[in-house]
């Protein structure tokens, strides 16, 4: 096949099938839709695997097919094995999602056929008008986001679940390392950048290399832009790059700029 050729999702989902097949030691994966597998590990079983994001990262990157089918495979696989095994208290950590996150979760999940009374419901608390805070346990491969069902057996005040993942997130992510001038982006490891806002230690430091209030962009999961109201022309030119980055990137959050007032964010007006 040509190098410049790109899958389709029908092309995309059988390979991913076949990729699945040689490494999951026995499970078979049944397609059933577009980027949709079946996978059966044993007599009465069945988890469907969604593959709209490994395909739309794939849509960005081509020339890394291979590495994107070999990982998003072994995350499945590891997400599978886990689907019975009790949550960690020592991994949950804060996810930022959008608003409409949870919303267009349960469209497809209708859409799958899924029924209303067997819908998932993920804990979440309210953050600003355009952003809640999910939480997720955290493993070498995967993310698995926490519902009110698999969260009632641990011994965890609901009070203490937030606090408690912030710290689980110092502890877990790598040193955070700010990039370039006028505009900073913010690196913490691929998975948790934007969940930085809730860590007010990298606020402080942030707020002594610029004049005037900080502004934050939240385009992409593993996207945080920093620049200030005290920067001009720099302010117009981070709001290119967010709304660029939150149409043509993967697990897209929000393109809109965000002001940190009292040690939140809230919607900036300017």
């Amino acid at each position: 096949m040509p190098a410049a050729e790109i899958l389709s999702p029908p092309e995309f989902t059988k390979l991913y099938a076949a990729y699945f097949h040689q490494f999951s030691g026995g499970c078979e994966a049944e397609i059933s839709d577009d980027l949709e597998l079946k996978v059966v590990s044993g007599p009465g079983t069945g988890h469907h695997v969604f593959l709209n994001n490994a395909y739309q990262e794939y849509l960005h990157a081509p020339a890394s097919r291979d590495e994107i089918l070999e990982r998003f495979v072994h995350a499945s696989i590891e997400t599978l094995s886990q689907s019975n095994e009790a949550i960690d208290p020592d991994r949950i950590v804060p996810v930022i999602k959008d608003r409409a996150w949870l919303e267009e979760i349960q469209v497809s999940l209708v859409e799958r056929g899924m029924r209303q009374d067997r819908m998932p419901e993920y804990v979440h608390l309210p953050y600003n008008s355009e952003l809640i805070i999910c939480f997720a346990e955290d493993s070498p491969l995967n993310i698995r986001y926490l519902t009110k069902e698999a969260i009632e057996g641990l011994d965890l005040d609901p009070d203490s679940l937030l606090p408690r993942s912030i710290d689980n997130l110092r502890r877990l992510i790598e040193p955070v390392e700010p990039f370039g001038g006028a505009i900073l982006s913010l690196s913490a490891g691929g998975n948790y950048e934007t969940s930085l806002i809730l860590l007010d230690e990298v606020w402080e430091t942030l707020s002594r290399q610029f004049e005037g209030e900080l502004l934050v962009a939240l385009p992409t999961r593993n996207v945080i832009l920093v620049t200030s109201t005290g920067m001009g022309e720099w302010v117009d030119q981070m709001r290119d790059l967010a709304a660029a980055a939150h149409r043509d990137g993967s697990y897209p959050i929000s393109p809109v700029l965000f002001v940190r007032r009292e040690g939140r964010l809230e919607v900036h007006e300017g």
